[in-house]
């Protein structure tokens, strides 16, 4: 299931995107489940107060109080992973849905085949990416495991440092260990380095690209440096062969 939010100050244009985002999902088989907001403010504070996490979230640009420019830049501090779908009257944003790298830009009126090619774009997107399915609040979200720099155990589950901002989940850390891919190396107990993410390794610690800097585990510090020095290997190797 899809989990979609619509937001436009206009009533009447929910309903209208709302019918046809419905027609578009069943021609694709998909079911989505759709709120509907009245304000950039209104879809925020669910996210942020009622812990509920969306894929796709479309925005009218041109809303009265905090337009969909200023909503998309502050969801994308709440919740990195959903989808950013711009809708407006013209064409003058479209540089501004390219850099919040908007999954697409809609020009009303908009029609169900608008809306079917957003579903499309949403599912060719998450086909390709790795992803790990956690629990955040009252729903189940996908992160792409290449957005996800660290995790760290805290707050009786898992704190997950992302590129768009800090994820808590109930989930326990060594729960999310067996569900992450190769990339991850377990540094130390309660924390796990997504490999990308490490800008230099010693002896005795780990140094990420924020600045963070953490001590290897004393008892697998051979086995910890050797799982990165392979990491590199291979990287290294794949690039030359690119």
């Amino acid at each position: 299931m899809i989990k979609i939010a619509i937001c436009d100050d206009e009533k009447k244009e929910l309903e209208t995107v709302y019918a046809l985002l419905t027609d578009a999902a069943q021609d694709l088989g998909i079911v989505c489940r759709c709120s509907l907001f009245e304000s950039g403010e209104k879809l925020l504070d669910e996210i942020e107060n009622g812990h509920t996490v969306y894929d796709i979230a479309l925005l009218d640009i041109y809303m009265k109080e905090l337009s969909g420019i200023r909503t998309a830049e502050q969801l994308a501090g709440l919740c990195p992973e959903t989808a950013v779908v711009f809708i407006t009257t013209s064409q003058e944003h479209a540089v501004d849905a390219f850099t919040l790298e908007a999954l697409h830009y809609l020009v009303k009126p908009v029609d169900a085949g608008q809306l079917r090619t957003v579903l499309e774009r949403y599912l060719k997107k998450t086909a390709r990416k790795k992803t790990v399915e956690i629990r955040v609040g009252r729903d189940n979200v996908r992160l792409s495991e290449e957005s996800i720099q660290y995790l760290e155990s805290a707050r009786n589950g898992t704190d997950i440092h992302t590129a768009g901002g800090l994820l808590h989940t109930s989930m326990p850390t060594g729960l999310l260990e067996q569900k992450l891919g190769k990339d991850f190396l377990k540094i130390q107990g309660g924390l796990i380095v997504n490999m990308h993410f490490i800008e230099k390794m010693t002896a005795e610690s780990c140094a990420l690209k924020n600045g963070f800097i953490a001590l290897l585990s004393r008892r697998d510090r051979q086995k910890i440096r050797t799982a990165y020095r392979e990491f590199i290997f291979n990287v290294t190797e794949g690039s030359e062969d690119s």
